[in-house]
């Protein structure tokens, strides 16, 4: 059985958000998928102090005690994760965005490569474009494998017959995406801006070891300052090479910053 996490930046628990989603898993059997909606609101979740304890220390956890890290377990032991954000002020909301402040040190030792993701992203005027973007380059920088997204309009989503049945047939289509790529595990090939990304933060590992050990031993223990990416990949020649100069344009710029 697959295990879906989802998490929802939104207060209101039956809003327009987990509506969509409720659309969504309709597609799923319960003999399958199993989900388990987390309300971001009900958790205690204090802000990111910038400490950078997190980077410096082997536990690879937030120092804070609140309810941060026992939602990251949960994540861990999932296979897919579904994301759920109204857009106020033009951005994701502030209960999501604390989540994903307190979670940086999953950018510095990834632990999420092997998981799958669907965004869910709710608005009454506009700006699920610039909003999905930033959180599909969340996912990208957590390693994690993004299947796609879908934004809704609250106002049609409530009053449009013709709006909501489009939505459903969208809804249909991309919960088989997010079930082709749940099948995948590890067994997916990742975008080049992934590999690229993996690449950069191994020359920054690298060339922060003395800053940052505990980031670089960890990269070593896994073997991965010596990898292409998290797992064995194919790769061509020529986008070898693109990765090898960017790399070096990488290196050349941090030393310039860290000497």
């Amino acid at each position: 059985m697959k295990k879906i996490i989802v998490i929802s930046g939104s207060d209101r628990k039956n809003g327009t958000g987990i509506q969509t989603f409720n659309i969504l898993k309709e597609n799923f059997d319960e003999s399958e998928y199993n989900f388990e909606t987390i309300h971001l609101s009900d958790y205690k979740i204090g802000f990111c102090k910038g400490c950078t304890v997190c980077f410096k220390v082997d536990s690879d956890k937030c120092p804070k005690k609140d309810d941060v890290n026992s939602i990251v377990e949960k994540i861990k032991n999932a296979d897919g994760l579904i994301f759920i954000t109204p857009i106020y002020g033009m951005n994701i909301s502030a209960s999501l965005k604390v989540f994903l402040d307190r979670t940086a040190y999953l950018l510095h030792r990834p632990q999420l490569y092997n998981k799958h993701s669907l965004i869910i992203v709710s608005t009454d005027v506009g700006g699920i474009k610039p909003v999905t973007m930033y959180l599909k380059y969340m996912m990208n920088a957590y390693g994690i494998n993004n299947a796609g997204s879908q934004g809704v309009f609250s106002y049609l989503f409530k009053n449009n017959e013709g709006y909501r049945n489009k939505l459903d047939y969208k809804l249909k289509e991309l919960s088989k995406v997010f079930k082709i790529e749940l099948g995948r595990g590890e067994e997916y090939q990742p975008s080049f801006t992934q590999i690229i990304r993996f690449n950069a933060w191994k020359v920054k590992n690298i060339r922060s070891k003395d800053i940052y050990p505990k980031d670089y031993n960890y990269w070593k223990e896994k073997g991965w300052l010596e990898s292409d990416y998290y797992y064995p990949i194919k790769l061509s020649g020529l986008k070898k090479l693109i990765i090898k100069l960017i790399s070096k344009r990488i290196n050349s710029s941090l030393s310039k910053k860290i000497g």
